[in-house]
C-alpha cells in the first residue's frame, strides 16, 4: 500500500512540474510574439554608402515618392532664408531721424544669410539692406551722440511670411514605380540609392496596417514560434524525458533562449546594428557545459529558426550561425578550464570571418565587396563568449546546476571536507577512493558522465563522519559498538549515515547533483547483516522489513547506478578470503545480480549491455588490484 501511495505522490508531483514547465513555455512564446517586429513595419536592411549591397534584390512593391535627404532639405532651407525678409515696425514713441536696430539682431540675421528687412510704416513695407541700418554703437560713432533702438521685430507678420516661404520646400523629389528594381545583390550603395532606400524605410515604418492584417500576421508568427518550440519539446519528450520533471533544467533552457531572443528582436526593432552583435553562441556553449551536445545543438537550432523569421537575409544568417555553432559545440567535449573559452572564442571568430568572406565572394565574385565592418560584430560576438564564464557561475547558483569545472573542484581530494573525511574516517575514505576508481572506469566504458561519477563516488559515504566507529572499516581495534545494540537499533545506526551525509553535504555547500549519490547509493535495500540476525533470532515472527531498509530513493540515472554497484562490489570484495579470477568474478556477478533482483536498478536507463560492460570492468579492475606478485628469495648468509 505504501508503494502505491508513493507512486501516486510522485505522479502528482511530476504532473505539477509539467504544468509549471508548459506554463512558462507559453509565457515565453507569448513574449516572443509580443516583441516580434511587425511584418510591414520593419526595414530589415543595414547598409553604408560606398559599400556593396549584401542582401537579395530589392524591388518596389508599389509606387512611392522619394524623400529628400536631411542634407538636401537643410540646403534648401538655407537658400530660402537668403530670400526671406523679416518684418519690423518703427516705434513711434521714439523720435529720432535715423533707424537703429540692436547689434544682437543684426548679427543673428547675418548669420542666417538674411540680407534685407522690411519696415512697415502706414501699412506699407519698405525694404532696407541690413548693412544700411545703424546699431547704437555705429550711430554713436557716426553722429557723436547716443541713439535708441527704434526698430521692433514684428513676429506675427514675419512668421506668417516665413511659413509661406518654407511651404514651397517639398519633402519629396521624384517617384519610384511599382516593380522597379531599386538595388541588386553586390551593387554599390550610391547617394541616390541610399535616398531611395531611406524613403522605403520611412514608408515601411509609416504604413498603416489594418487590424485583420496585423491579427493574421501575429497568428502566423505565433504558429511558427510554437511549432519550433514544439519540435524542441518533442525532442525532450523522446530523448530526454527526465527533463520534463526537472523544473530547473527546463527553466534554464527557457531563460537562456528568452535572453537571446529578446536581445535580437530589440536590436532588429530599434537599431540598425548588425545582427551578429547578439551572442547567440551563448546557447550552445552554456547548455553544453551543463548537459550534452545533442541537447545544446537542438536548442540552438530551435532559437536560430525563430530568429531567422526576424533578421534580414535569413538564409545567410542561418548558414553562418549553424556552421559556427557546430564548430563551437564540437570543441566543448568537457569544460574543465576557463582557458577553453578563449580557444573557442578564437575558433568562433575565425569561423565567422571565413564563412562570411567566402559567401560574399561566392555570390558577388568580388572580394572588394566584403563589408569589413561586419568583422567588428564577429569580434564582439566572439569576445562575448569570454563573458559566458561569469554567466555559467550565475546559472549554477540560480538553477542548482553543476558544471564540469565545479565537478573537478569537488573531486579534489585535497579540499577541506575531503581532508577531514580522510582524517576522521580513514577506512571509509580509502573505500571511497576505490569506489571512485571502479565507477570512473565503468562510466568511461558506457559513456556516462565520468566527472560526475568520480565526484559522486568520493562523497557517497561522507555521512560516516558523524559516527566513524559504527563502521567496520574504521575500527582499527576493539569491539564493534553496533554489536552491543539490538539488531533494529544497529540497522538504524547504519542507515543514518545517509541522512547524516546529506546534512554534512548541505552544510558544506555540496550541490544537489552530488547529494543524489549519497541518498541513492544504497537505494531502499536491506541492511542484510542485522536483518538476518533479527530474523534468525525471531523465527516465528513476521519481520517488518521497513525497520531494516534504507529510505532510498533508488538510483534514477546511469551515474548513481554505477556508484551503487561499485560501492557494493568494493565492500564485498573485502570479505573474500581468497582472491582469484574465479572468486572475484563470482563475487561481482553475485553482488550485481542481488541488486537487480532487489529491483534497485529498475528506475535507471541502464541497458543489459551496459550492465554486462560494468561487470566486466569491475572484474578487470579488481583482478588487477589483487594480482599475485613474485616472492623475492632471501640471500643465504655465508
Amino acid at each position: 500500500m505504501k508503494q502505491y501511495v508513493e507512486q501516486d505522490a510522485n505522479g502528482a508531483s511530476n504532473s505539477w512540474k509539467k504544468i509549471v514547465i508548459f506554463s512558462v513555455l507559453i509565457a515565453l512564446i507569448a513574449g516572443t510574439i509580443y516583441l516580434f517586429p511587425d511584418y510591414r513595419k520593419v526595414f530589415n536592411y543595414t547598409y553604408e554608402v560606398g559599400k556593396p549591397w549584401t542582401y537579395s534584390t530589392v524591388v518596389a512593391q508599389e509606387d512611392f515618392p522619394i524623400y529628400k535627404t536631411d542634407a538636401q532639405l537643410a540646403k534648401e532651407r538655407t537658400e530660402v532664408m537668403h530670400s526671406y525678409t523679416p518684418y519690423y515696425t518703427i516705434q513711434t514713441d521714439i523720435s529720432q531721424d535715423i533707424l537703429v536696430m540692436s547689434s544682437e539682431e543684426k548679427d543673428k540675421w547675418k548669420k542666417q544669410g538674411v540680407e534685407e528687412i522690411a519696415i512697415l510704416h502706414n501699412r506699407k513695407a519698405s525694404l532696407y539692406n541690413i548693412d544700411s541700418l545703424y546699431s547704437p554703437k555705429t550711430a554713436y560713432l557716426a553722429f557723436g551722440k547716443e541713439y535708441l533702438v527704434n526698430l521692433q521685430y514684428d513676429s506675427i507678420t514675419s512668421q506668417t511670411v516665413l511659413k509661406s516661404v518654407l511651404s514651397r520646400i517639398t519633402p519629396t523629389q521624384g517617384v519610384v514605380q511599382k516593380g522597379e528594381k531599386i538595388i541588386d545583390n553586390g551593387d554599390i550603395v550610391t547617394e541616390e540609392t541610399a535616398r531611395i532606400l531611406k524613403t522605403l524605410e520611412i514608408n515601411s515604418s509609416e504604413k498603416t496596417v489594418g487590424y485583420h492584417e496585423r491579427l493574421f500576421a501575429n497568428i502566423a508568427v505565433g504558429l511558427l514560434i510554437t511549432l519550433f518550440f514544439g519540435c524542441f519539446m518533442l525532442y525532450v519528450f523522446v530523448f530526454r524525458p527526465e527533463y520534463l520533471t526537472q523544473i530547473n533544467t527546463m527553466l534554464f533552457f527557457y531563460l537562456i533562449s528568452g535572453i537571446i531572443i529578446a536581445a535580437m528582436l530589440c536590436l532588429v526593432r530599434y537599431t540598425n546594428w548588425s545582427v551578429y552583435f547578439v551572442p547567440v553562441l551563448w546557447i550552445p556553449v552554456m547548455v553544453r557545459v551543463f548537459y550534452d551536445s545533442r541537447t545544446a545543438l537542438f536548442l540552438y537550432l530551435t532559437n536560430l529558426l525563430i530568429l531567422a523569421l526576424a533578421v534580414p537575409d535569413s538564409f545567410v544568417y542561418l548558414l553562418i550561425q549553424i556552421t559556427v555553432g557546430m564548430v563551437v559545440v564540437s570543441n566543448i567535449k568537457i569544460m574543465t578550464q576557463r582557458s577553453q573559452l578563449a580557444r573557442i572564442s578564437i575558433y568562433a571568430f575565425l569561423s565567422y570571418s571565413i564563412l562570411y568572406a567566402a559567401i560574399v565572394v561566392a555570390t558577388t565574385g568580388d572580394w572588394h565587396k566584403i563589408d569589413w565592418v561586419q568583422f567588428i560584430a564577429f569580434a564582439a560576438n566572439a569576445f562575448a563568449l569570454l563573458g559566458a564564464y561569469g554567466l555559467i557561475i550565475v546559472f549554477e547558483k540560480m538553477f542548482g546546476l553543476t558544471s564540469s569545472i565545479t565537478l573537478i573542484e569537488l573531486a579534489n581530494i585535497s579540499s577541506d571536507l575531503m581532508l577531514r573525511f580522510a582524517e576522521q574516517c580513514e577506512g571509509s575514505f580509502q573505500h571511497s577512493l576505490q569506489v571512485s576508481a571502479l565507477a570512473t572506469e565503468a562510466a568511461k566504458r558506457i559513456n556516462a558522465n565520468v566527472l560526475l561519477v568520480r565526484a559522486g563516488a568520493l562523497y557517497h559515504d561522507i555521512g560516516k563522519m558523524a559516527h566513524p566507529s559504527n563502521f567496520i572499516e574504521n575500527q582499527s581495534h576493539g569491539r564493534n559498538p553496533l554489536l552491543d545494540l539490538s539488531p533494529i537499533d544497529a540497522a538504524q545506526a547504519v542507515i543514518s549515515h545517509v541522512t547524516d551525509g546529506v546534512n554534512i553535504a548541505r552544510k558544506n555547500g555540496i550541490p544537489q547533483v552530488i547529494i543524489n549519490f549519497i541518498t541513492t547509493h544504497h537505494g531502499d535495500s536491506l541492511v542484510k547483516f542485522f536483518y538476518t540476525n533479527y530474523a534468525n533470532a525471531h523465527p516465528n515472527e513476521k519481520v517488518d522489513e521497513s525497520l531494516f531498509r534504507y529510505h532510498g530513493p533508488r538510483p534514477m540515472d546511469k551515474e548513481c547506478a554505477i556508484v551503487m554497484m561499485a560501492d557494493g562490489v568494493e565492500a564485498r570484495s573485502r570479505t573474500l578470503s581468497v582472491y582469484t579470477e574465479e572468486t572475484i568474478s563470482e563475487m561481482v556477478d553475485d553482488m550485481i545480480d542481488m541488486q537487480m533482483k532487489d529491483h534497485q536498478l529498475n528506475n535507471t536507463p541502464l541497458s543489459f549491455k551496459d550492465v554486462t560492460i560494468v561487470r566486466a570492468v569491475f572484474k578487470e579492475k579488481l583482478i588487477a588490484a589483487h594480482h599475485k606478485r613474485i616472492k623475492y628469495p632471501t640471500l643465504n648468509q655465508p
